[in-house]
C-alpha cells in the first residue's frame, strides 16, 4: 500500500496490526517510515522509538521516543515513551557500569 501511495491505509493496516498484538517489530518501523511521509512526526518518532526499543537499539530509541514524548498530545503514548525511556536509561546505566 505504501508503494500505491496510500499511505493512510497502510497506516492503517499497520495500526490494526499492532492493536491485535502483534509483536513484529517491523511493523513499528514500517508504521513510522509512513508517519514520517505523512508528517506525522511525532507518531513517527513513537513508532521508530519503539521498533529501536524491542531490537535493544537503545540509543536510537532514546533519541525517537524523546522526540515522541515532546510532540505526543496522546497521554497513553506519552507515558509510554516516558516508561520506555527510563527502562532505556536503567539499561544504559548497567552497561556503562560493566564497561567502567
Amino acid at each position: 500500500l505504501t508503494a500505491l501511495g496510500r499511505l493512510e491505509d497502510a497506516a492503517a493496516k499497520f495500526e490494526t496490526l499492532i492493536k491485535n498484538g502483534t509483536s513484529y517489530q517491523q511493523v513499528h518501523y514500517f508504521l513510522g517510515e509512513t508517519y514520517s511521509k505523512l508528517n506525522r512526526k511525532a507518531e513517527s518518532h513513537y513508532n521508530l522509538g519503539i521498533h529501536h526499543f524491542k531490537k535493544n537499539d537503545y540509543r536510537n530509541a532514546r533519541f525517537h521516543l524523546m522526540r515522541a514524548r515532546k510532540q505526543l498530545e496522546d497521554p497513553v503514548k506519552r507515558k509510554t515513551a516516558s516508561d520506555l525511556l527510563k527502562q532505556i536509561d536503567k539499561s544504559l546505566r548497567k552497561e556503562a557500569q560493566k564497561q567502567g
